[in-house]
């Protein structure tokens, strides 16, 4: 008799999913299993037995300040680790891992980020090809980079996760830019902070829950090469009123609008800092009933 394939994980940019259907993760049926990474780390990892599926947590220490991101040796030894993982656990393991954490740390990159040589260098070849140049959107980029790298050095059908603390960020518009799924394409992302305008994995000291957000009304944010500083400025005053007003909105992005629009009635938008994609798209979300309202 054929052994049973083991379930297929993916994810949707909210949640996981597992064998196409969205799981939830909760402390009652997810355990956090650290793994050290470090270069300084055996790898002799000890592994709790359990009946709950397993969220590994990769200690790379990128979080830590001034994590040197173009150091090869380091790299190739936070890699090796990866390898180790996918040659020793993963084959044991699979049915019952529901993902892995790479970074566990604050969204403010920018105030712990190692500008050396290269990384200037770096960011000046950046700012030609980014209109919307800030060096904490850089950081972010650089970050992404380099987790993708290390994705590399794990099995394919892992979905991976970054873990943001954002309750520091100034300006939710600028959060709303600086972790959007444009930046982070091949990551699940899971958030600390008080409210977030998206339905979204939460994460704190007991572990990962999801948080959704129903709501008939939602704001369109702008593909980030129309991004402005006149425009992160309207979007911060929209978000407030809407806050203030209690009522029940999300965000969506012009990027993935049509992923994202389902449950809505209306969608309010920003005309100026609108594609011409973007439009086309909302012709159809009019087409299928919706009401589009102009700021």
């Amino acid at each position: 008799m054929d052994e049973e394939a083991p379930a297929k994980l993916s994810w949707d940019h909210q949640t996981f999913l597992v064998d196409g259907a969205p799981f939830y993760p909760t402390p009652d049926n997810t355990l956090i299993v650290p793994l050290p990474c470090q270069p300084h780390a055996d790898l002799n990892w000890s592994i709790p037995t359990t009946s709950k599926k397993i969220l590994w947590h990769f200690l790379f220490d990128l979080e830590a300040p001034f994590f040197p991101l173009t150091d090869e040796l380091h790299f190739q030894s936070l890699a090796l680790a990866c390898k180790h993982f996918s040659q020793t656990i993963w084959p044991r393991y699979q049915e019952q891992s529901l993902g892995g954490i790479l970074y566990q740390g604050s969204a403010d990159l920018l105030s712990h980020f190692l500008w050396n040589d290269i990384q200037k260098t770096n960011y000046e070849a950046w700012t030609a090809l980014n209109k919307n140049a800030h060096p904490q959107f850089f950081c972010a980029d650089a970050l992404s980079s380099y987790c993708q790298l290390l994705a590399h050095h794990l099995p394919d059908e892992l979905p991976l996760v970054l873990c943001f603390n954002a309750e520091f960020l100034p300006s939710l518009s600028r959060a709303l830019n600086l972790l959007s799924r444009e930046r982070f394409e091949h990551f699940l992302l899971a958030l600390q902070t008080p409210s977030w305008p998206m339905p979204s994995l939460h994460w704190n000291q007991d572990g990962l829950s999801f948080r959704p957000l129903p709501a008939p009304t939602a704001l369109c944010f702008p593909k980030n090469d129309l991004m402005t500083e006149e425009t992160f400025f309207e979007i911060d005053k929209i978000l407030d009123a809407l806050y203030e007003s209690n009522q029940s909105f999300r965000v969506v992005f012009e990027e993935f609008l049509t992923e994202q629009w389902e449950g809505l009635d209306e969608i309010q938008v920003l005309p100026h800092a609108l594609s011409a994609q973007g439009k086309r798209k909302l012709l159809g979300f009019e087409a299928a009933g919706g009401k589009i309202r102009e700021l």
